[in-house]
């Protein structure tokens, strides 16, 4: 089965982490996850997910400085998730580039919801690239006739 979207959570604590993965996988998502905001932008950089769930208050660099450097390069749907709850912040997650903003603790049946918009705004507000399949498993570059089986060449027949 083909996963919905490619979904990378970065977030320091393992036992969020865990639930997080857990209920996006059961949702039918390929999940990635990070610890930290360096980890998160390699992550982010070497395969760009589909959605970033992405803590404020981490070790090394904290959710506000990933945004930013995220945010210089990449337009990819930022889900700030944290326990700063104030509306200062969740104005200033907004402002600085976050695509939606929840707090902790949240409902899964929410989260799944707001998941779910993010990747459906980000769908209709690029154009379909009909030469081009991939997921998470494979690429099929139909203009090229090329396709790749988890980076690996694939020969094809006429």
């Amino acid at each position: 089965m083909r996963a919905i979207a490619s979904l990378l959570i970065v977030d320091d604590e393992p036992d969020i982490v865990h639930g997080l993965r857990l209920l996006l996988e059961r949702a039918g998502h390929d999940v990635r996850t990070a610890t930290d905001g360096v980890e998160g932008l390699r992550a982010a950089f070497a395969r760009t997910p589909d959605l970033v769930l992405l803590d404020v208050m981490m070790p090394t660099l904290d959710g506000w400085a990933t945004l930013e450097r995220l945010r210089l390069v990449s337009e990819v749907p930022v889900l700030m998730l944290t326990a700063l709850g104030q509306d200062d912040d969740k104005v200033r997650g907004l402002r600085e580039g976050a695509d939606d903003y929840l707090t902790k603790p949240f409902s899964r049946p929410e989260l799944l919801a707001r998941v779910e918009a993010l990747l459906r705004r980000a769908r209709l507000a690029r154009p379909a690239d009909r030469s081009l399949y991939a997921d998470a498993r494979l690429v099929v570059d139909f203009e090229r006739h090329e396709a790749r089986l988890v980076g690996e060449p694939v020969e094809l027949t006429p």
